[in-house]
Parts: structure tokens; sequence; C-alpha cells
């Protein structure tokens, strides 16, 4: 009986753990949360104050909001589900048993490459999805955003999502369990928005990608993306690859 390829195993694999199911289900929550939130935030805030004394003074929804109010809880809940999903797909190493099952049978290259490729392109299908659902439900509520700033917004979701892919992977080289590979990851994408308060350093760090939506939204001047835009490319390009070769020398843990 022959074996199946690694890549359609991996993509029996993404289907038969419901990995992709709860991925899209996240976006789409908060594709729908988003909007939501942005439209009702007034009605909720006076109900909230329940108070004559005290007033909640709250801004008349934009178009805006309801895509920004998607992007932010993105680029946190959903980046962190995103870590979690390749974290559990390249630490082929967090088991011994596995680990040798593994490596007795491929080459590690031939094992990653179908992972975190079906890996790329599921969380940018799950992120893709949640935008649609987000930008939909924005234009039937508040009103129809501006079409050029939320395909750029759109975008840098979308890069900024798969660098966090990449860094998982990255990370996975230097640690082998699941939950080190995650939690470092997670701690590395907290305190690149802190380093990015290094004005000289801001607008390189892949970090811009998250907060330049809002820019481009409310402010007529904005930041160029393209610098940070060449470094999380070169980052993940070069790290991918300093990984991948990292791993295949790596030894199986006795």
């Amino acid at each position: 009986m022959n074996s199946l390829p690694p890549w359609r195993i991996e993509l029996l694999r993404i289907a038969r753990t419901r990995r992709l199911l709860v991925l899209g289900a996240l976006y789409l929550f908060l594709g729908a949360s988003g909007p939501l939130l942005a439209r009702y935030s007034r009605e909720i805030f006076s109900r909230l104050s329940g108070s004559s004394t005290v007033t909640i003074t709250v801004a008349a929804p934009r178009p805006a909001d309801g895509i920004l109010g998607f992007y932010k809880s993105a680029m946190q809940m959903g980046l962190i589900a995103c870590v979690v999903i390749t974290g559990l797909a390249v630490c082929i190493d967090s088991r011994a048993a596995l680990s040798v099952f593994y490596r007795t049978r491929s080459r590690a290259p031939r094992l990653l490459a179908p992972r975190l490729t079906v890996t790329l392109v599921t969380t940018a299908v799950a992120y893709s999805i949640g935008f649609m659902f987000a930008w939909y439900e924005t234009y039937a509520l508040i009103g129809a955003p501006a079409v050029a700033t939320t395909v750029q917004s759109w975008a840098l979701g979308l890069c900024y999502t798969a660098f966090a892919v990449m860094l998982t992977f990255i990370v996975s080289a230097f640690f082998r369990t699941t939950l080190g590979v995650v939690g470092t990851t997670i701690v590395l994408i907290i305190l690149m928005p802190i380093i990015g308060g290094i004005k000289t350093l801001a607008p390189y760090l892949p970090s811009l990608l998250v907060t330049l939506p809002t820019d481009l939204y409310q402010e007529p001047t904005h930041r160029s993306p393209t610098s940070a835009l060449l470094v999380t490319l070169a980052v993940s390009i070069v790290g991918g690859a300093v990984a991948l070769r990292l791993i295949a020398r790596r030894r199986v843990a006795r």
C-alpha cells in the first residue's frame, strides 16, 4: 500500500482536526462583533451609565470604526489563534516518539514545506473571510468605508498575519515544545510595538503594519509602510530559510 504524499496528509490533517473551521469561526465572530460594537456603542454606553448625573459622550459611528473594530481584534485574538495553529503544525520535535516517526520517513524540508504553506493559506483565507464579513456588515449598519483605504488595511493585516505565522516557524527552530514556541512568539509580538516607541526604529518594525490602518483612516498624511514591509519580507524569507536549515540539522531528543 502506497503512503500518502505529505501535501495530501497536511490537507487531510487541517480538515480533520477542525482547525480551519475553528479559525474561520473566530474571524467571522470578530468580523461580526467589530462593526456591531461600533454601530451600537452609543446605546451600550448610555445603558451602562445608568445615571442622570453621569453622561458618557460617544461620537457618532463612522464606516472606518467598523473596519478598525475588526482589525484591532484580528491583530490581537486572531493573531494568537494563528500562532497556536502554526505552533501545532510546525513543532515536529515536540514529542520524541513523533519526532523519530517523522524524521525516519521524510526529510524535514519535505515534511515542513506543506505544513507551513497550508497554514499560511489557511490563516490568510480565514482572515480575508473575516475582513470581508466586517466590510459587509459595516456597509449595512453604518455606511460604505473608503475603498482604497479599506483595501490597504486588508493588505497590511494580511501581511502581518503571514508574518506572525513565519515568526512562529522561526521560533520553532530554537524551541522544541509547542508551548515554548507559542509563548515566545506571543511575547515577541507584544514586545515589537513597545520597541516601536523608539522613533528611529519605528518605521522599520513589522508592528507598524498593525497601527498604520488607524492613521490611514484618520490622517490625510501618514507614514509610509514600505520600509516595514521590506523588513517584514526579509525577516520572513531569510529567517524562514535559516529556521528550516536549523530544524533539518537538529538531533532528536531522547
